[in-house]
């Protein structure tokens, strides 16, 4: 018999938008929407732990920030990838 709370563990959640980002100890962290999820559960989460179907997500997020800020920041997750030398991290399992 499998344990329910294996299941849940297992689970993988699906980014709904990332709302919000900054820096923290040299790493970007995003505010993550969960789908399915109501806002009180959106959570910070570091680029690393965010599953590889995420960047579309991320280059939105900066493409609308831009417009409102004015601020050029690198809407390409690669790029910062190929900075920090390694890729996106397996799905998070909120």
């Amino acid at each position: 018999e499998e344990d329910e709370e294996d299941d849940d563990e297992d689970e993988v959640h699906v980014v709904e938008a990332i709302v919000a980002c900054k820096e923290l100890r040299g790493e970007l962290h995003y505010m993550v929407k969960w789908a399915g999820w109501g806002r009180e559960h959106d959570s910070w989460e570091p680029v690393s732990t965010l599953s590889e179907d995420v960047p579309e997500q991320i280059a939105d997020y900066h493409r609308r920030t831009a417009k409102h800020s004015g601020a050029k920041r690198a809407s390409n997750i690669e790029e910062y990838n190929s900075r920090r030398g390694g890729g996106l991290g397996g799905g998070r399992g909120h």
